[in-house]
């Protein structure tokens, strides 16, 4: 699910009319950053697998992004090959753990 704003992607969970698996965001967003949109939406669906993209890697402190909900962090410009492996990582296997 595509979303254009921050506000944008947390109507998905307020509406809570799809599952969602995995959210993926940039750290520099209008209004918040994606380390607040993680927070929130940790708070709203705890455990889920959060990916932070960012260009300035000292924007967020590692303890910081795992306060906020956040498993993997990725710089910027993100390789396509990376954010494969990433998403690998994080998201449950088919027996209910990570692999």
């Amino acid at each position: 699910l595509p979303a254009t704003s921050p506000e944008q992607a947390l109507e998905y969970w307020a509406k809570g009319e799809k599952r969602i698996d995995l959210l993926i965001t940039d750290h520099t967003m209008p209004r918040i950053t994606g380390l607040e949109l993680a927070a929130k939406v940790s708070a709203m669906q705890p455990g889920l697998p959060i990916i932070l993209c960012s260009g300035y890697s000292e924007a967020v402190t590692q303890e910081e992004a795992q306060r906020a909900g956040v498993r993997r962090f990725l710089a910027k410009p993100v390789d396509m090959r990376l954010l494969a492996l990433a998403i690998r990582e994080i998201l449950p296997n088919r027996n209910g753990g990570e692999q």
